[in-house]
């Protein structure tokens, strides 16, 4: 990557959270940093949640830091928050290049400037090459349209409108090097409720990365505006490098694969195992995301498990034929129940399902089919989601196009979808049935409370009861 004739100093921000009770370090500003530096800027991050800042606290960084890039990564949960952080740096700093990145950009990046209009300019797909053709142009004062128009994925102002240049889906992970783990701190993480919700160990937990990519095309899952379906591997020697490093400098006592593709690359997730052996890097790991229950086979399963690995949440999502065809998850039940006994004679794991419940055109009898098949499969745990529509999906089009009118206005899109002949409260009363119905049996409650093996487990354990088993406020019977 090109050197950077100024060094520039750059901050980078995961914004102000509603959310105060998941926290996780973010590889993608992680990775950003390690370009950044490799150019030559001074970079430093700046997790509002993990710290605890509220608006005052953040301006108070900001001032100390005194960049002369500020990166936002932005999701559009959270654009509000990131607005009002933009209108603060706009306001003591107002020379300061101001540019948002992650899900929301990637999502809408015709009209992601005009909803923040203090940002500067935005990207959208991975950033790491092209962040670091940007940032010379900001060294250079290099701003201008033709400056900027072949810089991949960059969103920009014209003089009346916005351009946005075509991502770069092509990004060598394998040459991007290790996220900055000395700015991104795990350690620092452990007072905040893990990935996984049984942690093997009660020291702190490190995500990684090693897999970009997925070539499906579920209709519900918009990861591709990001990643694209371009599969990509890092390289094992650097991944194994980075382990050593969360041990022995971080005191990480276990990791996360939080890959969608890992499992599906078997020669690669076998070469990784072997490594992990042989570098003695003796650290108990974990697929928090959501392996494909079809990738797996009793070789990779015995090779895994003997690596260190004791879990895996499987994207289920549907009992249904129908609904798991619509959703184009190119799985079927029996395939499922087929998988998951392989998958819990072979192992020892603790295996975790996903579900999603309240696509399109699913009947309320579909969903208590998926609730009453996800109740009878081998599981120790289950997440019972209510459909969301975010932009960049295939279900957010199929909706704006043809269901519209059943979205809630008092609860907005994000959470206001409800199937034909549902509301938003029948889908929180069903997502609660769900919980109810799969915890009913006795050996799943032992099971989970032989796992809690510390205060800080037992506290996360009660949390998530509260939000997963209990009416929220607005929910009345």
């Amino acid at each position: 990557m090109a050197s950077l004739e100024k060094p520039l100093r750059v901050l980078l921000v995961t914004p102000l959270s509603s959310n105060s009770t998941l926290c996780i370090a973010d590889l993608g500003l992680g990775f950003l940093a390690t370009a950044a530096r490799d150019a030559g800027a001074v970079v430093d991050m700046l997790d509002c949640t993990r710290d605890g800042l509220d608006m005052a606290g953040f301006e108070a960084r900001v001032r100390e830091f005194n960049p002369d890039v500020l990166g936002i990564k932005a999701f559009s949960i959270n654009v509000s928050s990131v607005n009002a952080m933009s209108q603060t740096v706009r306001r003591i700093l107002p020379d300061v290049q101001i540019i948002v990145g992650g899900p929301h950009p990637s999502a809408s990046p015709d009209t992601v400037l005009d909803e923040l209009p203090q940002v500067d300019f935005a990207f959208r797909g991975e950033g790491e090459r092209a962040f670091v053709q940007w940032l010379s142009c900001v060294a250079d004062n290099r701003l201008e349209p033709d400056d900027l128009k072949d810089i991949p994925g960059l969103i920009y102002r014209l003089q009346d409108s916005s351009a946005a240049n075509e991502p770069d889906i092509d990004v060598d992970i394998s040459k991007i090097g290790m996220p900055a783990w000395d700015l991104l701190q795990p350690e620092k993480y452990m007072r905040f409720e893990p990935m996984w919700s049984f942690p093997k160990t009660q020291g702190p937990a490190a995500p990684i990365n090693l897999v970009r990519g997925c070539p499906f095309k579920c209709r519900y899952c918009a990861m591709h505006i990001i990643t694209h379906h371009n599969v990509r591997m890092r390289n094992i020697d650097s991944v194994i490098q980075e382990l050593l490093l969360l041990r022995d400098r971080h005191d990480v006592t276990e990791f996360h694969i939080v890959d969608d593709f890992f499992t599906q690359k078997r020669d690669y997730a076998l070469a990784f195992c072997r490594a992990l052996k042989q570098a003695r890097v003796n650290l108990p790991w974990c697929m928090p995301i959501g392996a494909r229950i079809d990738s797996f086979d009793a070789e990779l399963l015995h090779a895994l498990e003997d690596a260190g690995c004791y879990g895996v949440a499987l994207g289920l999502e549907s009992g249904s034929d129908r609904v798991l065809d619509f959703m184009r998850k190119r799985l079927t039940a029996e395939e499922i129940e087929t998988s998951m006994a392989l998958l819990r004679r072979e192992t020892s794991w603790w295996v975790h399902g996903f579900f999603l419940m309240g696509i399109p055109t699913e009947t309320r009898e579909e969903m208590i089919q998926t609730i009453e098949f996800a109740r009878k499969l081998p599981l120790h745990s289950a997440t019972f989601s209510t459909f969301r529509l975010y932009k960049g999906t295939w279900f957010y089009n199929y909706v704006m196009e043809h269901e519209a009118h059943l979205i809630d206005p008092v609860y907005g899109i994000e959470k206001g979808y409800a199937p034909e002949g549902m509301t938003v409260r029948d889908m929180q009363r069903m997502r609660l049935y769900a919980y109810w119905r799969f915890f009913s049996t006795p050996g799943r409650i032992f099971k989970a409370l032989s796992c809690i093996h510390s205060w800080r487990s037992l506290c996360f354990t009660c949390t998530k009861i509260r939000q997963r088993m209990l009416p929220a406020k607005e929910l009345t019977f």
